[in-house]
């Protein structure tokens, strides 16, 4: 099964992590961390563009994106959404069945740890698949594996 996971972010420092993940043969096809280009309709143009292209090079199977945990930022949380919508316009433009990822779900997913850091999801995404990523795309490969435990994909 393949399946696009994405984990959303909106700055230069926390970039949209993508991951397309084999979940049978336990393979990262693709990776990417979409930056955002210039004000929000620029980002969100260039992020929509991004996910279009990754969906168009591999028959997918599924998407899903994590649902962000947002404390007390207002501001992020209404970025962040935007990116949500984005990525269930193009599931449904595609076809593609799609859910939300709570972070626990993500982390608990590829490391069996509520609790990971970054770190530690680095590490599981290189134990695991045997590929080293950046912070932001082990976050999309644990969404990825958190969709291929909740939705029965055929």
């Amino acid at each position: 099964m393949l399946i696009l996971g994405v984990d959303p972010g909106m700055t230069k420092t926390n970039p949209c992590g993508v991951a397309v993940v084999d979940t049978e043969t336990m393979q990262v096809m693709d990776t990417r961390a979409i930056a955002p280009a210039g004000d929000l309709a620029a980002s969100l143009t260039t992020l929509v563009e991004g996910l279009g292209e990754v969906i168009v090079a591999h028959p997918l199977n599924g998407m899903a994106y994590e649902y962000p945990h947002v404390a007390a930022n207002a501001q992020r949380a209404l970025k962040l959404a935007h990116i949500g919508g984005l990525v269930v316009a193009r599931a449904g433009i595609y076809s593609l069945p799609w859910v939300a990822v709570q972070p626990t779900q993500a982390k608990v997913a590829l490391t069996r740890d509520a609790q990971a850091d970054k770190a530690a999801m680095v590490r599981a995404t290189q134990q695991v698949f045997g590929v080293t990523v950046v912070k932001d795309v082990a976050d999309a490969v644990g969404v990825a594996r958190a969709l291929r435990e909740r939705m029965p994909l055929s």
